[in-house]
């Protein structure tokens, strides 16, 4: 366990994790899966759609991180998909967490970190 000073540096395998009143790194024990967006996406979107395989390996899963192939990582503790639509629901739309400064074009991986 780290005890967070510079929330702007990420020690490389750790993410962030309330103990108690204070915010430290713990190492990352969880999976990651990648897929390719089905359909563009706009920067202000609060939804990510997931295929069918995708869907099936997170149901139930808590999302740790979120990764855009050439736009960055970012970490949404709110973030939970839902059982309906097959969808990653954002706590706020996409271009709040990273600098999106257009479309996401159909295709782009993404990486998720869960556990």
């Amino acid at each position: 366990m780290i005890r967070l000073g510079n929330s702007n540096i990420i020690p490389k395998g750790y993410v962030k994790v309330m103990k108690g009143s204070s915010l430290v790194w713990e190492r990352f024990l969880g999976n990651t899966i990648s897929f390719n967006l089905l359909s563009n996406i706009s920067p202000s979107t609060t939804y990510i759609v997931l295929t069918g395989d995708v869907y099936s390996s997170l149901k139930g899963k808590k999302i740790i991180e979120i990764t855009l192939a050439g736009f960055g990582s970012f970490i949404d503790e709110k973030a939970y998909i839902n059982d309906d639509y097959w969808n990653i629901f954002l706590s706020a739309p996409l271009n709040k967490f990273i600098n999106v400064p257009s479309i996401i074009e159909e295709g782009t991986e993404i990486t998720i970190k869960y556990k």
